[in-house]
């Protein structure tokens, strides 16, 4: 480990343990490869391509995330059953219930930006869409208010973190899974912030 690494890691070992055994998790990624912040391009949102129709049944994945995570039946634009307009989905960063789904944004938990400046540069076209449309697992994309998701922008914990602390320990698991899952690598401030927020 590089000497920030490993201050990091005996600092958040003491924490971690001492609230909660899935915190573990966040130790994982000060072992993660560091990258060179110099090596790392600009980022170009267009390079992600996301909103793709994988299985090609009309639905992209941001209606695919609306349909799996709405509470209730969904209602269509069309009797093709293609655009969401309605359904019932529970906002974790607000707590609150919408049925419009034109007020409703699909979340990338780890933003492409974020995803981006912590070693998603270096992946080539196939793996940058990939991840953004990852619908295999429920954590990296997940409906949310609106307002609040441009609120959050790519801003990681240390920048943002949702105003329902309910739902604080979960966002930071889930953000942590995220990372492992994909190799990103995070720093000490983004992973210890969900754990003692201001």
């Amino acid at each position: 480990l590089e000497p920030k690494q490993r201050s990091a890691l005996n600092s958040l070992t003491d924490v971690a343990m001492g609230i909660n055994h899935n915190y573990l998790l966040l130790l994982l990624l000060l072992l993660l490869p560091t990258y060179v912040q110099a090596e790392c391009p600009v980022y170009d949102r267009k390079a992600w391509k996301h909103w793709i129709d994988e299985d090609r049944d009309c639905q992209n994945a941001r209606h695919e995330v609306l349909i799996a995570e709405s509470t209730s039946p969904v209602e269509f634009k069309t009797d093709k059953g293609c655009r969401v307009i309605s359904g019932t989905w529970n906002d974790p960063y607000s707590g609150k219930t919408i049925t419009d789904a034109s007020k409703v944004d699909i979340d990338h938990m780890v933003p492409l930006k974020e995803a981006h400046e912590s070693g998603g540069y270096a992946w080539d076209a196939y793996r940058k869409r990939d991840y953004a449309n990852d619908l295999s697992d429920p954590n990296t994309l997940i409906a949310v208010d609106r307002g609040l998701n441009r609120q959050k922008g790519a801003g990681d914990p240390a920048e943002w973190l949702p105003p329902n602390k309910a739902y604080l320990v979960e966002y930071a698991e889930a953000w942590v899974a995220v990372k492992v899952k994909w190799g990103l690598t995070a720093d000490a401030r983004e992973i210890a912030a969900p754990i003692a927020p201001k």
